[in-house]
């Protein structure tokens, strides 16, 4: 998860499983940082129209949120549950009353959540729509029928099986293995530059050969044809087949 989680790409573990057993999940596979620098996991909770926040599921921990909280409230209440660096974890029924009636956390929540679970179908899809929102480039991986919709809106889907999520999603993975993103990352970022490089080289060919021929012109002289063809055949051919043969790079950073 190294590559997926690089500076540019932020994890997110997205499930209908019990809330411990993903946060648990997220810890092993390094979507929640816990070697160079620790973070610590915050659970965010409504409760009777009311937001408490507690560090993992240590209730001794927990704060709760005055009803008429500000941004510099949320922040003065995390200050008092750590000094650590901290990501959100939140299940779907929380999920749903914050997105509805508490704007400011719920945006934080997208930007720094890293755990999502008991998810529904339609709450998976909603989370991938209001993360495009905030202009993120959003990945999805899913291997059911539940993941059809996230998969759907998704930038790149990416089906874990050939099952009913493979209909959905543009990409199917062979093995039922995320590491497949890091794949789909690397040629799709040979292809962005090798397109981009290809268009600029063959529109610089166009304008070099357009001023030599009025340069030509100027002096009263011409290319003649097998110039041209020359040119065309044995110098531009070659070099555009070959920036279009440019392999991905090995890693991602």
């Amino acid at each position: 998860s190294s590559g997926i989680n690089a500076e540019w790409h932020y994890g997110r573990v997205v499930t209908g499983d019990n809330i411990l057993t993903a946060i648990t999940v997220a810890k092993k596979c390094g979507i929640v940082p816990n070697l160079n620098i620790r973070h610590d996991v915050i659970l965010v909770r409504e409760s009777n129209g009311g937001i408490t926040l507690q560090l993992d599921f240590n209730e001794d921990t927990a704060v709760t949120l005055d009803t008429d909280y500000s941004s510099k409230g949320i922040v003065e209440a995390i200050r008092d549950i750590t000094a650590n660096p901290y990501v959100f974890a939140v299940a779907e029924k929380d999920f749903n009353v914050i997105a509805e009636n508490h704007p400011e956390l719920y945006e934080l929540i997208l930007l720094n959540g890293k755990v999502f679970a008991r998810m529904t179908p339609g709450k998976k899809q909603k989370l991938v729509e209001d993360l495009q929102k905030l202009e993120y480039t959003v990945a999805m991986c899913g291997d059911g029928a539940n993941d059809c919709g996230a998969l759907k809106s998704a930038n790149v889907g990416v089906s874990l099986s050939e099952a009913e999520a493979s209909i959905a999603a543009p990409f199917t993975s062979s093995t039922p293995s995320i590491a497949c993103m890091i794949e789909i990352l690397r040629q799709g970022r040979a292809a962005l530059v090798t397109a981009s490089v290809t268009f600029r080289y063959m529109a610089m060919y166009s304008m070099i050969q357009f001023i030599s021929t009025l340069l030509h012109y100027s002096i009263g002289s011409n290319l003649t044809d097998n110039q041209f063809l020359y040119i065309d055949m044995f110098v531009i051919s070659g070099m555009a087949a070959t920036l279009g043969r440019s392999l991905p790079s090995k890693s991602l950073a």
